[in-house]
């Protein structure tokens, strides 16, 4: 379970978000829609303990995120940005890495360990790709592997940053499924997404935001319409 109690959070002691309730059961997947610079990255990076908060708290299991050591949050909660830098390592050692907090400083990776890189390559196909450096991936390919990595992490929660962003329809809904995947394993997934029409595709729940605080929390099925910046969003993709 993770649960943000009157959290307030931005960058420079800039509030982005203000005064944000929410909580999300295990094994749900939510939705946080809205616009461009309404706060869905601050409040994605909050949960996952990336930006500490200016005020309020962020609770997992009822524990304060704080009581946990970076290895520990590495085992509960995982976030996936956006943007992915380039990189010249290849997509079996970025998955290897991300084992690391597991794995002993110095020694081979252990064969239990390199099972969940494998199986978690097989179920996203990434194992055509496993040579291949991240810099050479196409957008699509880099969100696959960076959501790999947080399977490989281990995460029970994942927090995935506009994941579908810049994808054209066929890789959305390749997208959509992987978030059905996720959940279907278990996993609490939190995703921030623009696309009005799909998230009843893939979400239990969906909040929106707009300007830095929550206006609505209800479930997908009877997500109410509403206008961001007075302009209609029904059929329309947020930008």
């Amino acid at each position: 379970m993770l649960r943000l109690e009157k959290i307030s959070s931005g960058y420079r002691m800039k509030s982005y978000i203000n005064n944000v309730n929410l909580r999300l059961e295990n094994g749900e997947s939510l939705t946080v829609l809205g616009g461009s610079g309404c706060g869905k990255s601050t409040l994605l990076k909050t949960a996952a303990g990336l930006l500490y908060p200016i005020c309020g708290s962020v609770f997992i299991d009822e524990a304060p995120i704080t009581e946990f050591s970076r290895k520990e949050l590495f085992g509960k909660i995982a976030y996936v940005p956006q943007v992915h830098a380039a990189s010249l390592v290849p997509v079996r050692d970025f998955l290897i890495y991300s084992r690391i907090p597991y794995v002993n400083f110095g020694k081979p990776i252990s064969e239990a360990d390199m099972a969940i890189v494998e199986e978690t390559a097989q179920l996203l196909n990434l194992k055509p790709i496993f040579a291949v450096p991240l810099m050479n991936l196409t957008e699509y390919q880099k969100r696959l592997v960076y959501i790999a990595s947080a399977m490989v992490q281990g995460s029970d929660i994942i927090l995935l940053d506009e994941p579908a962003s810049f994808l054209n329809g066929e890789e959305k809904y390749k997208i959509m499924s992987v978030i059905l995947m996720l959940k279907s394993l278990g996993k609490t997934v939190m995703t921030a997404w623009r696309d009005l029409d799909s998230v009843s595709k893939f979400s239990d729940r969906v909040v929106i935001l707009d300007k830095g605080k929550i206006i609505s929390d209800s479930p997908s099925v009877h997500m109410p319409s509403y206008s961001f910046s007075n302009a209609p969003v029904s059929n329309t993709v947020l930008m």
